[in-house]
């Protein structure tokens, strides 16, 4: 009879921390991509030409290289994602597998040799199991690796075209990717909703929330929940998740944790007509996945939609599903971190708000969107004599939810269009098409996108940021100067594109990482394959960005009304670059 010692010893085997380690330099990987070619953006979105000749150029030239970077970081993210998930659960099996074998190594010694017998056959019977739920979790994760739904993919395709054009009319950015959203692989059945920024730290704290969890059938099992992620935009890594729960210690807080707000150590969720007042450093200090509890519940509240603080004020805004009386309270802060919500000034909120920031000159800007099948705004406005009066707007993807300002004054966006319930082919409440044909998800959705086309519905897949003077700039036309410089940003992005992939040249999935179990030499090489062909796109990509510099460059020296005029210009650039 097999010894138990042995299938443990095989159980044990893998390095889980450094598998976690890979992952999270696959993830980091994945931001110096989304930086390289959000400088490439960056630098042609202070171009502006007088006639559309040299926009085009542009938008065939820069567009290939931005989409086609986005789709390679994108497969990196989600192999590092799919690494660090499966580090916790090479965890929980090792965990697993230790209690298992201290059953057989404490047995009693009076036991005769058939109950040694008996004992040994049950745990290698437990241990054999723990095995089989190991290959089945490497064969997963192989699959998830190697393959991506052809929809999901064009959706991916789809919105990094929209980026980039967004990119360059408003330059506009990217921050770290939207954690729960499926449109990153993320998905779990959460839907992103509320953004914070916690100034003390630089870190982003995002708020999703899930529907009918549990049974719907069961009036008592069926509930809703949220949680609060944690993420650092400097590398765009998951510092900690937690479930949010309610006072008292009851396991059930916000079910639909509309907006996010950090003042001082206080990080403020609404929802439900609720304020949920929740300890910072509890957040941070808590294990991942666990539940944290707030510390007090303001109820009865006039608006829990969406929250933001600036100068000493707390706004709690209300969306209204008729769009009829969408409004925006304005709360003081006390000194001890707390709003009085005793008394407040209200102002009418343009019809379909869902998240507010505070810019300087007595602005508000407004996230808005009149459904899912329609495009989202950025809407600002001026406060005069308690009126707001409609200062301008940038168009956005479908969905925008929360804003916040960072203190390098910059204004960033979260949008909840990524999520499963809100994807193109969930139009009637089901899965998707091919994957689990038409049957009902048992999820209480909303209807997906309406039927609309993909090139209709714009999903992020990071958030969104922009310059705070974007809403008051009244552009440009090109110099050459111009030009120049946005050949050296073209320069700077094909520099950080070749040295993630001089980077890469570096990693690799060894099998012994992954204990001695069947599926790991298959996972090995799968991950190793990807990486392969993320270095082979970063090699023709990188050059690509280098020719664009090199031909802005070129054109800098002798642009001309005439040039444009003729298309020349046109013809240099997209016969040049797009080889």
């Amino acid at each position: 009879m097999t010894d138990p010692e042995r299938l443990f010893a095989r159980l044990v085997a893998g390095r889980p921390a450094r598998l976690r380690e890979l992952g999270a330099d696959l993830v980091l990987e994945d931001t110096k991509i989304t930086e390289a070619v959000d400088q490439l953006t960056a630098g042609l979105a202070g171009v502006r030409w007088n006639g559309g000749i040299a926009v085009l150029a542009c938008l065939g030239a820069g567009q290939r290289v931005f989409v086609a970077s986005c789709l390679t970081s994108w497969r990196l993210y989600r192999t590092g994602r799919v690494l660090d998930r499966l580090a916790g659960q090479v965890d929980a099996i090792e965990e697993w597998a230790r209690s298992t074998i201290k059953v057989w190594r404490r047995r009693d010694p009076a036991l005769d040799a058939g109950q040694v017998d008996s004992l040994r056959a049950a745990v290698n019977f437990a241990l054999v199991q723990e095995y089989v739920v190991y290959a089945a979790l490497l064969a997963s994760a192989r699959t998830e690796v190697t393959t991506a739904d052809d929809e999901l993919l064009d959706w991916l395709e789809d919105g990094a075209a929209d980026d980039y054009r967004w990119a360059l009319a408003y330059g506009g950015g990217r921050g770290p990717r939207v954690p729960d959203a499926a449109v990153n692989g993320d998905d779990g059945g959460w839907t992103p909703q509320g953004l914070g920024y916690d100034p003390a730290s630089g870190n982003y704290l995002t708020t999703s929330y899930r529907t009918n969890v549990g049974d719907p059938e069961e009036a008592d099992d069926d509930y809703d929940d949220s949680q609060l992620t944690i993420t650092d935009p400097r590398t765009g890594e998951v510092v900690n998740q937690v479930r949010l729960g309610g006072a008292g210690n009851l396991s059930l807080g916000p079910s639909h944790a509309g907006g996010v707000e950090v003042v001082g150590n206080h990080v403020y969720v609404v929802g439900g007509g609720k304020l949920y007042d929740y300890d910072l450093a509890k957040i941070n200090a808590a294990a991942p996945g666990a539940t944290v509890h707030p510390t007090v519940v303001n109820e009865s509240l006039p608006a829990t939609s969406y929250a933001t603080a600036a100068d000493g004020k707390l706004y709690l805004g209300k969306w209204d599903k008729e769009g009829k009386e969408d409004a925006v309270w304005v709360y003081d802060i006390g000194p001890d971190g707390r709003p009085d919500l005793s008394s407040g000034q209200r102002y009418d909120a343009p019809a379909g708000a869902n998240g507010v920031a505070v810019l300087p000159g007595n602005r508000l800007v407004f996230s808005v969107n009149h459904g899912r099948g329609e495009s989202g705004a950025l809407e600002s406005y001026v406060v005069r004599d308690g009126e707001l009066d409609h200062a301008g707007s940038i168009p956005v993807a479908n969905l925008p939810e929360e804003l916040i300002v960072t203190d390098d004054g910059r204004l960033v966006g979260i949008n909840e269009s990524g999520a499963t319930d809100y994807a193109p082919w969930d139009t009637d409440g089901g899965e998707r098409d091919g994957t689990y044909g038409d049957e009902d998800d048992g999820v209480g959705d909303t209807g997906g996108s309406e039927g609309r086309d993909l090139e209709d519905f714009w999903a992020r897949t990071h958030l969104f940021d922009l310059p705070v003077g974007a809403f008051d700039s009244e552009g440009y036309y090109v110099e050459p100067i111009t030009l120049d410089q946005g050949a050296l940003d073209a320069f700077a992005a094909a520099d950080g594109l070749d040295a993630v992939r001089a980077r890469l040249s570096g990693l690799h999935l060894p099998a012994s990482l992954l204990g001695e179990v069947g599926g790991a030499d298959e996972l090995s090489a799968a991950v190793d394959a990807a990486l392969e062909s993320a270095r082979s796109d970063l090699a023709k990509l990188a050059p690509a960005a280098d020719r664009m510099g090199s031909e802005l460059r070129a054109t800098s020296s002798d642009y001309s009304a005439a040039d444009i005029a003729s298309g020349l210009l046109l013809n240099l650039l997209l016969t040049r670059i797009l080889q």
